[in-house]
């Protein structure tokens, strides 16, 4: 697991910040500082999962080298700020496929591009506003050099709104990523997360998942044999004191019951 972070705004990186972020989950990190109030990068990983040989960063990029633990395979994982501004765009783009060396690894690349694609899959990938159509032959051009693939979206396909009067919807924030990756999880997908507290929606890379509702109630008849059962589900049921609704108060009684030693209740 790794969680890329765009515009932190935060001007010091240290072991403190990867605690009060990435808590007990995401444990190794890497930070560029923000120039006073703008911008500043942030990569979070799981050193469990993911091990990091090598990072280099500037202001727009953090480049973590390292390999997929479960899988024991070499990747590199670009975390992406581009600037507003088409001309410092460019050296952006030179400066992420030359950096990518010769054998190329497989690579993945995200999030935030500052501009837009103009493929088959995503014929209109801004509502309102204007397009430049020299930044899109730019990125294209990019996308191209990198032999890199924009995946299917799963959920809105805009990710950005200005939410202004008249309101200017872009896909500006995405993963791109080499064809081999998709060998290895060929159902991977992007998923954008609804809006939180930026103008910008979340992206989430991953396999789709499948929510197959709350788990059953299992009751085998051999309990019944058990002499002290009773006793035990009515001392739980007893001692579960609950403030709260009725249906709340029967839920989390229910859930004390199931967690009584020697109860084999999923």
């Amino acid at each position: 697991m790794m969680l890329f972070i765009q515009e932190t705004r935060l001007n010091m990186f240290d072991s403190r910040t990867i605690v009060s972020l990435g808590g007990l989950l995401l444990t190794k990190g890497v930070g560029v500082d923000s120039v006073g109030s703008v911008g500043g990068l942030l990569t979070l990983w799981n050193e469990n999962l993911f091990k990091a040989h090598s990072c280099i960063s500037n202001k727009m990029c953090i480049i973590v080298a390292g390999e997929l633990i479960n899988a024991k395979k070499e990747v590199v994982l670009y975390n992406v700020y581009a600037s507003n501004n088409e001309m410092e765009r460019r050296p952006l783009w030179n400066f992420i496929v030359v950096s990518h060396g010769s054998p190329p690894m497989p690579w993945c690349i995200g999030e935030d591009f500052n501009t837009i694609l103009n493929t088959i899959l995503y014929t209109i990938e801004r509502k309102g506003g204007t397009r430049n159509t020299c930044s899109i032959r730019s990125f294209n051009n990019f996308i191209l050099r990198a032999k890199v693939i924009d995946l299917q979206v799963q959920g809105s396909a805009y990710i950005r709104s200005n939410w202004m009067e008249k309101a200017s919807w872009a896909r500006l924030d995405l993963f791109l990523i080499s064809h081999i990756i998709l060998s290895w999880i060929p159902k991977l997908i992007q998923i954008s997360i609804p809006y939180s507290l930026s103008d910008h929606r979340a992206i989430s890379l991953g396999e789709p998942s499948v929510d197959w509702g709350p788990s059953l109630f299992r009751f085998y008849n051999r309990w019944l044999e058990d002499k002290e059962i009773m006793g035990n589900v009515k001392g739980g049921w007893k001692e579960r004191k609950v403030l709260g609704s009725q249906g709340f108060t029967l839920f989390s009684k229910v859930k004390a019951v199931k967690k009584i030693e020697g109860l084999a209740v999923s």
